[in-house]
């Protein structure tokens, strides 16, 4: 089929081929946007298919075609939405923030830092405050490595109350 053939063919038939879309599709729009997409199909393949091959019949296909592609893709969409969301979901309540909890964890880390000697318990808060172990170091008037191995023995101290 020529161009000029597959054009007046489809000018004639437009009509039907309109209300075929919405006859799937249940909505003006949609319907006009499947037939134009199956014309353009159509159009690409428009050599494979001779004047006396019935045009209708196989632009109606074209179209059921693109229907369902269309059709499962959107639900497909869906699934992923509905999915996303849940997951979206869950996330924000695993990280809905508890000061309470924190600040329990704190208090017991206070009471149990408190049974550790004071040259280990001090450079471990400044460390837990945030402090650098530079500075720590200088407000303490100690060496850096003498900081760095103050605080980790405060740590193995609290582990070892924290068993008990």
């Amino acid at each position: 089929m020529t161009s000029r053939q597959f054009i007046s063919t489809y000018d004639s038939n437009y009509d039907q081929l309109v209300q075929f879309g919405q006859n799937l599709t249940l909505n003006k729009n949609d319907a006009l946007d499947i037939v134009q997409e199956a014309s353009i199909r159509a159009y690409k393949y428009k050599e494979k298919l001779s004047p006396e091959d019935n045009f209708l019949g196989w632009m109606r296909t074209i179209i059921k075609n693109v229907f369902i592609t269309r059709y499962k893709k959107n639900k497909r969409r869906q699934q992923l939405m509905q999915g996303a969301t849940k997951e979206m979901c869950t996330l924000l309540k695993s990280e809905t923030y508890n000061r309470g909890v924190q600040q329990m964890g704190f208090n017991s880390l206070k009471s149990r830092i408190g049974q550790v000697k004071e040259k280990y318990r001090k450079p471990f808060f400044l460390y837990f405050k945030g402090y650098s172990y530079h500075e720590i170091a200088e407000q303490m008037e100690i060496p850096e490595g003498t900081v760095k191995s103050r605080i980790y023995t405060a740590k193995q101290k609290m582990q070892a109350l924290i068993a008990i």
